[in-house]
């Protein structure tokens, strides 16, 4: 018979999650490639957008979660009840997977995954704050490690809950008219359509590059929520055209407004309205990561002196 603990640990487990991350690099890597190799070998372009990925990247990315957690939880609890823990939160991702309580397949994936994750580092961080005055420098370094495994799973969870819960429309605008979009709780009313020239003259224009301004207003379910201005550029000089976009941020989500086209004679503009949920998860992943790090290098330079 197969002896569970002699096959279950610690060093089998990170070799697991070292393996499916290799499979993962190459996974992005290829994807990523394959627009040059193709555009090089038939001069097609292609683009990939973040469904290819997603669709690939799922289940080596939340086995890697998994594996993580689970070595996290190995040194508190005896294995059969990690893995039992384990296939608890595998049965409870199928559940979510058919019953799609967030009508994505990822997210309905990620989140018991990312729930297992989150119950497992502050398990760990949990334990090192309470054998505190037995070893400070060596809890200290447990405590640092463990907020970079956190912001790791935010940053996962971000991506995934970003990617698949965005919300993109475009609709034409007037002056006269406010423009709503399918699905989002935004709308927008045009102010003001104003054109001039910008920059040094070039050629017979009084400058290089031909600007238009749209002032408009944005109301959230109905209500009057911010102001903001956006900019098509039609640069003469190089014969290229580009914008600027509204941003705006909060804790849950970012909105994003930007002009396709603008007829300023008629008073339209043609909108493109995103809604990012979740984004700021991979912000603050992405903080407390350095914090993490920037607290291990501390330690270790107060450990020294």
């Amino acid at each position: 018979m197969i002896n569970l603990k002699q096959l279950i640990t610690k060093s089998n487990v990170m070799l697991a999650a070292l393996i499916v991350f290799v499979l993962l690099a190459a996974i992005i890597t290829i994807g990523m490639l394959t627009p040059l190799v193709v555009s090089f070998l038939t001069g097609t372009s292609m683009n990939l957008d973040a469904q290819y990925f997603n669709a690939r990247t799922a289940l080596p990315m939340g086995s890697i979660i998994v594996l993580l957690s689970f070595y996290l939880l190995l040194g508190n609890l005896d294995v059969k009840k990690t893995l039992s823990g384990v296939f608890g939160i595998l049965g409870m991702s199928f559940v979510f997977a058919i019953v799609s309580p967030f009508n994505s397949l990822p997210v309905d994936v990620i989140i018991p995954v990312a729930v297992f994750a989150f119950l497992a580092i502050f398990t760990r961080i949990g334990n090192s704050i309470r054998y505190w005055t037995k070893n400070p420098f060596k809890n200290a370094r447990s405590i640092s490690a463990h907020v970079i495994h956190l912001g790791l799973v935010l940053i996962i969870l971000g991506v995934v809950l970003s990617t698949s819960m965005t919300v993109e429309d475009s609709t034409v605008v007037s002056t006269e008219s406010r423009g709503i979009f399918e699905n989002q709780e935004y709308s927008v009313s045009v102010d003001e359509i104003s054109t001039y020239f910008e920059g040094s003259p070039y050629e017979s224009h009084p400058g290089s590059s031909y600007v238009t301004d749209i002032s408009f207003d944005v109301y959230k379910n109905g209500d009057y929520f911010d102001s903001g201005t956006v900019k098509s550029i039609r640069d003469l000089k190089w014969g290229q055209s580009y914008t600027t976009t509204y941003i705006h941020r909060s804790v849950l989500d970012e909105y994003f407004i930007a002009p396709r086209g603008v007829d300023s004679e008629s008073g339209k503009v043609n909108l493109y309205s995103r809604i990012v949920p979740f984004i700021t998860f991979v912000w603050g992943g992405l903080c407390l990561m350095a914090f993490g790090m920037l607290s291990l290098l501390t330690i270790g330079y107060l450990k020294k002196k």
